[in-house]
């Protein structure tokens, strides 16, 4: 046994193969990992609360803050310290269902197979009535497809929006929580640009209390998670 495992040993310090000829990754004997064929993996796009913009002049969801108390930890400076966070937080005077959009690159990595799972990370700045006390939130996508200055215009090839009531475990205020929503299409060979829009129905779904609604949420991002070709660019150096 000890020969075999010294063996074993010595054919993964001179690398190792997994799959086959035609698809498979190899790592290298320097470390470097490199995906051959099909071979694919996958990569988190995330956008943060300061890309998306208010959608009108009153605004349905501002870009704000919540505060987390950060009391007893390194980063407290006195009792009661609170760090700001960014989040996406719901205008009161606005109505039902709140939005908001931002317009972010596609990845050069992205694979045109596959789909995109959006998850929406957020917590709540109020206290519900009670633990699991639930919501609707929604995403949306639109692709741009690249056109030619002063020829062909970019334009929307696709476009789709899938929603999910998600709940709330606790009662207090102040947990990181993430909501997987059903997929979105892939990305196309042309597109250039994806416009994402993010938001949350304001009626209390599943028999919730009024005050547990969406009006409590504070979206702390979003994240695309989408097939990529490679792990990512190495420099010359």
């Amino acid at each position: 046994m000890p020969a075999r495992t010294s063996r074993l040993l010595e054919r993964l310090i001179g690398g190792v193969r997994m799959g086959s000829n035609t698809n498979r990754t190899d790592v290298g004997t320097d470390g470097r990992q490199t995906m051959v064929g099909t071979a694919r993996n996958y990569r988190d796009l995330f956008i943060a609360p300061a890309a998306f913009r208010d959608t009108h002049a009153g605004g349905e969801i501002l870009t704000g803050s919540v505060l987390m108390n950060v009391s007893g930890s390194i980063m407290a400076h006195a009792a009661g310290s609170g760090l700001a966070v960014d989040a996406l937080t719901a205008s009161a005077t606005s109505s039902s269902p709140r939005y908001t959009v931002a317009v972010v690159p596609v990845p050069l990595d992205a694979d045109t197979s596959g789909s995109l799972q959006p998850f929406v990370d957020f917590t709540s700045h109020d206290t519900f009535a009670n633990a699991g006390s639930s919501f609707k939130f929604h995403v949306g996508a639109a692709y741009f497809k690249g056109g030619t200055l002063n020829s062909t215009a970019c334009a929307i090839r696709t476009a789709a929006c899938v929603e999910k009531a998600a709940s709330y475990s606790a009662a207090a205020s102040g947990q990181f929580m993430s909501a997987s929503l059903p997929y979105l299409p892939s990305f196309g060979s042309a597109d250039t640009m994806l416009a994402v829009v993010v938001g949350f129905d304001d009626n209390a779904v599943n028999g919730s209390a009024a005050a547990d609604a969406g009006s409590a949420v504070a979206i702390l991002g979003v994240r695309l998670r989408y097939l990529a070709n490679k792990l990512g660019s190495q420099s010359a150096e």
